[in-house]
């Protein structure tokens, strides 16, 4: 469930206040999770959204909406009704916008990641790889990114051996380059993003087959 938090913030909306909890991230569903995407809280939940940017979609649009997560919220923490974790660097420094591109909800899917679950640079190279394949006027396909990049998971040393912390894109053949300086301190500076009516929710929302109980497709008449 949501956790409580009152706000007085203007401009950005907070949670619904329901009975606070610690349970997204200190459960056993995350024992996988790394440390440090399970301690860090976001600066904007201390801060009150100072500096956060809020210019997450194209205008004159108005479907979403940036939110202030509980302090009790961390970027690995399940959200409800559509509502899903960004960090801030992803609209601000790579021009990410919502709704997702097709190309970019494809990669999200063939990875089964979401994109905070991505280290930003990678983030970075989905959107250069879409811009330079507009710019050479043909389209970005699933095969051929993947046949530029490869998945890295992260695993921190030591006792924690058998957590998980930011996957990451590789490149098979240098194209990009890594965005260092700006990249730097992001772990902090998340929020979370809401959609605000259908069209939104429609946007992130993927309705499959419908499935009998052993998990099988139902194929119809027709």
């Amino acid at each position: 469930s949501n956790l409580s938090f009152s706000s007085a913030f203007s401009g950005v909306m907070a949670e619904e206040q329901t009975p606070a909890s610690t349970s997204n991230v200190d459960g056993d569903d995350y024992a996988w999770v790394a440390d440090e995407p399970r301690t860090t809280v976001s600066k904007f939940s201390l801060n009150g959204g100072d500096g956060m940017f809020r210019t997450i979609e194209r205008p004159p649009a108005d479907d979403w909406k940036a939110c202030i997560p509980n302090t009790t919220r961390r970027i690995c923490s399940k959200f409800q009704w559509g509502s899903f974790p960004m960090y801030q660097i992803a609209f601000e420094h790579m021009g990410y916008r919502l709704p997702f591109s097709d190309f970019e909800v494809a990669v999200f899917r063939y990875l089964h990641l979401t994109p905070s679950q991505l280290h930003p640079n990678s983030l970075a190279f989905i959107r250069a790889f879409e811009m330079t394949t507009a710019y050479l006027g043909f389209m970005p396909t699933i095969p051929l990114f993947f046949h530029a990049f490869h998945l890295q998971r992260s695993k921190p040393k030591g006792d924690a051996a058998n957590k998980f912390g930011w996957a990451s894109l590789k490149q098979s053949v240098k194209l990009f380059e890594m965005l260092l300086e700006s990249v730097r301190g992001f772990k902090d500076s998340y929020f979370f993003v809401k959609p605000l009516n259908s069209v939104s929710w429609q946007s992130v929302i993927y309705q499959g087959p419908a499935k009998d109980a052993t998990g099988a497709p139902l194929i119809g008449p027709d």
